[in-house]
């Protein structure tokens, strides 16, 4: 892993200064600070395994816990969304149908008014292109679901390190919109370093440096999802 303080590990432009104990790039916005020395071979085997023991048990505690309730509202939260969207796309969609059969119907009368044609031809338009953009929108929230239940039952248990992060914003839900470089531990797999973006539940969790629970996919390792209730 490449020492942090020369370069952004987000866009690799040069440092300034920091400014307390992180950096922050003057290009990206990313904060970032000197990774701390990890140990090699079996101790960073060993380190690995004992953090991903500790995350299994606050993931244990925090099933009693509040932040079980609140993971579940998360996530009823994310399935209600989706429906949400999907319906308002399907109207949408359903008004700009409309349109077109009457632009057709005015276009094929006996007397024809094509500046009339046109106007509900845009107005169709215009619903068909927001109609689709709420059917992607709510096709990306089911597919990010079904995504999160399948990491959680198959997914690799492992720890990502923030090594930067820059909250934008965006906000969704009352959760806002951070991107993040993070440094991927798995077992059986060579320590990575991958870009991850998310709307986070549980913004006290993202700090530079912060060790975060996560489940990887088995095919494809950068692919990881955080459980910010159990970190």
């Amino acid at each position: 892993m490449q020492a942090i303080g020369v370069v952004c590990p987000n866009c690799g432009a040069g440092l300034p200064a920091p400014a307390g104990d992180d950096y922050v790039c003057a290009y990206c916005g990313h904060r970032s600070r000197l990774a701390p020395a990890r140990p090699r071979g079996a101790p960073q085997e060993a380190a690995l395994a004992e953090a991903i023991a500790r995350f299994a048990a606050q993931r244990a505690r925090a099933a009693h816990q509040i932040d079980q309730r609140g993971r579940d509202a998360a996530e009823s939260k994310q399935t209600e969304n989706a429906w949400v969207l999907l319906g308002l796309g399907a109207l949408f969609l359903f008004f700009a149908l409309g349109c077109g059969a009457i632009t057709l119907a005015v276009l094929t009368s006996n007397r024809p008014r094509v500046d009339n044609a046109f106007g509900f031809a845009l107005f169709g338009a215009f619903w068909a292109v927001f109609g689709g953009l709420m059917v992607h929108f709510g096709l990306r929230f089911r597919r990010a679901g079904a995504r999160a239940r399948f990491l959680r039952a198959k997914g690799v248990p492992g720890r990502a390190t923030i090594t930067s992060y820059k909250e934008g914003h965006l906000v969704l839900d009352g959760h806002p919109h951070v991107e993040m470089v993070l440094h991927v531990e798995l077992a059986g797999h060579p320590p990575r370093d991958t870009t991850h973006a998310e709307y986070v539940p549980r913004m006290a969790c993202v700090t530079t440096g912060a060790e975060l629970p996560i489940f990887a996919n088995p095919r494809d390792p950068s692919d990881v999802l955080i459980d910010w209730w159990a970190a």
